[in-house]
Formats: C-alpha cells, structure tokens, sequence
C-alpha cells in the first residue's frame, strides 16, 4: 500500500509584490537555485498590483501559491494576509527585491532548530556588492523618543551637518529587524496579531517589535551566517516614499503613546521653525534640497491633525491604512 501521508510543512516563506515583477521572479529563481533540503510553501501576494497580473507567477515552482488581492492593503497587512494563509512551524517574510545566493535558507532554518529558546531572528543583510546593510534598530524606546523629538534625521540641520543622524547600535541593544526579512516562529504571529494593519507602509516593523513583540517576551536573534542581498534604492526628499514615511513615523509614535507623539509633534515644529529661519545660512548647493524637505514636511501636518488624529491608537484603529494622498485608490 502506497504511503499518502502528506509531508508536514517546515517553512512558510511569505513574498509581497507590488509591480515589482522583475524583482520578484529574480527572488523565486534564487530560493529555487538553493532549494532547501526541509519541506517549504512559498505564498506570493500580489498586493493590487496595478501591471502585474497574477497569472505571471502561478505555475512557476510546484512550492508556490499564488493569492490575488484587489487592492493595495500596505506591506504589514499583507504580510497579514501571507501568514494567516501559511502551514509552516516557521514563517519567513522576504522582501522581493531580496535574494539568496548560497545555501542561507537550509542556515536560517538549521539556526531555527538549534537555537529553540530564539523566536524571531534576522540574517546578515547585504548591498549588491556585498557590503553590510544597517538590519536591526534600537531597543530603548527612551532614546529614540529623544531622537524623533529631535528629529536627527529629518529636520535638524546641525546635527545632519555633523553626519549624525545614522545611529548605530550594539549587540546588547537590538529592538527591532527591518522588514526586508524577518524569520519568525508562527506562535509568535499567532500571540501578537501581526503588524497592524493602520500602516501602509515604513514602521509598521518597529510598533511591531517595541510595542507588542518585545512586550509579549518573545526574544529577538540575528543569524549572522545565513545572508541575503537587498537593493535598496535612493530617496528622494520630495517624493511620496519620503512623505509616507514622515506620516507612518508619526502613526508609529502615536501608537506607542500620546505622550510620546505630542513629544515627537513638538520637537517636529520646534525643528522645521528652527530649520526655516536658518535658510539664509544654508549653503548655495544644499539650498534647494533644504527647501524641499522642509516643504515635505509642511505638507504632511495637515494629516497629521485632521486625518490621524480622529481615530484611537489601538490595534487596528483605522477603516483603512494611514496613507498620503498620492497612495490613496
């Protein structure tokens, strides 16, 4: 009699695609040139792609499954989407735009088994030429409600000048992983929810990790042996990227408290007043991109208190995602 049992999922590797079909087919390819040797599902959402039809990936790899959504529900929830749908002991979220090039799935999954007392982890992120990329953020929410009031990265020109807006952490301090990929065990989707859904998209890893991960007692790793490259492409201060991450920075503090925004929201206003009256001094050639961050920042406020101030700053508040005009359907 022929044995029918079907072989128990190890691995839910769950991918997002959002018109990025290119990329995405570059990712499957290099999960299927370093196939592991547990079994694995890969679950692609095609997040309301506006040119890439579903039909382009179903059928590729006989692991892939292939969820059609109609309309863009952001990166968190359909991360949500992907998870809710998997069969794996163990979830991975990979970025599209991430790819493998040696044998760092079978490593991650290895690391998983052999470090039990580890929940979620992250890997060795790396440019296209293979130098490290910054994969983690602080774990002290004290300091980086210090540096949002600050506002060190964004509108504080002094500090900028002196190239210190990039903080860089220790091991002892990791909070967070960035969302490019993030390997997890289910229970801990299953006891936090996943992200919230109020994000479109940027912080919606770091409310997250602070404030429902952390706060759940799950404990966070980095593998350092399993590597990925990600491209990761150039911002614009004036593009609508740039102007919903400014937005979901502000959703993010709200969400971690009310205290904590109005903090944040004053040190904005005491930055960008600080930042307008320097102009004069401002050199010649970082003059116009001066301008257009200040300007971005001046066109986000208006949301800031008509739209995300009307609803509480619990889990899943809003009817719809958080989002600029230009993300709007």
């Amino acid at each position: 009699m022929a044995n029918t049992q079907v072989q128990e999922i190890e691995l839910s590797i769950i991918i997002l695609n959002y018109d990025t079909k290119d990329y995405t087919l570059k990712c499957l390819k290099s999960i299927e040139d370093h196939r592991p040797e547990f079994p694995y599902e890969i679950i692609l959402v095609n997040n309301g792609s506006k040119r890439d039809r579903a039909e382009c990936f179903e059928g590729l790899y006989p692991e892939l499954r292939v969820v059609d959504l109609q309309k863009n529900v952001g990166f968190g929830e359909g991360n949500n989407v992907g998870m809710r749908l998997a069969r794996g002991r163990y979830f991975l979220l990979l970025n599209s735009d991430a790819f493998y090039f040696d044998d760092s799935l079978q490593i991650a999954y290895d690391y998983a088994e052999a470090n039990p007392q580890i929940d979620v982890f992250g890997c060795s992120v790396l440019n296209p030429d293979h130098t490290p990329q910054d994969c983690t953020f602080l774990a002290s929410p004290r300091s980086s409600v210090l540096a949002s009031a600050l506002n060190i990265w964004n509108t504080n020109v002094v500090v900028r000048k002196l190239g210190l807006s990039n903080t860089k952490i220790g091991r002892g301090e990791l909070g967070g992983l960035v969302g490019c990929y993030v390997f997890l065990k289910r229970e801990v989707f299953d006891s936090t929810g996943g992200f919230d859904p109020d994000f479109l998209i940027y912080c919606e890893e770091t409310e997250w990790f602070r404030n429902r991960i952390s706060k759940a007692g799950f404990r966070l790793g980095i593998c350092e042996q399993a590597r990925i490259v990600h491209l990761v492409g150039g911002s614009d201060p004036s593009g609508t990227r740039f102007k919903q991450n400014i937005l979901s920075n502000y959703l993010y503090w709200y969400k971690f408290g009310y205290a904590a925004f109005f903090i944040n929201l004053l040190g904005t206003l005491v930055n960008l007043t600080i930042a307008a009256l320097v102009t004069p001094l401002v050199g010649e050639k970082e003059r116009p991109t001066h301008l257009r961050l200040l300007r971005t920042h001046l066109e986000v406020l208006p949301q800031v208190f008509f739209d995300l101030l009307r609803y509480p700053n619990g889990f899943g508040s809003r009817p719809s995602a958080l989002a600029i005009k230009e993300y709007q359907s």
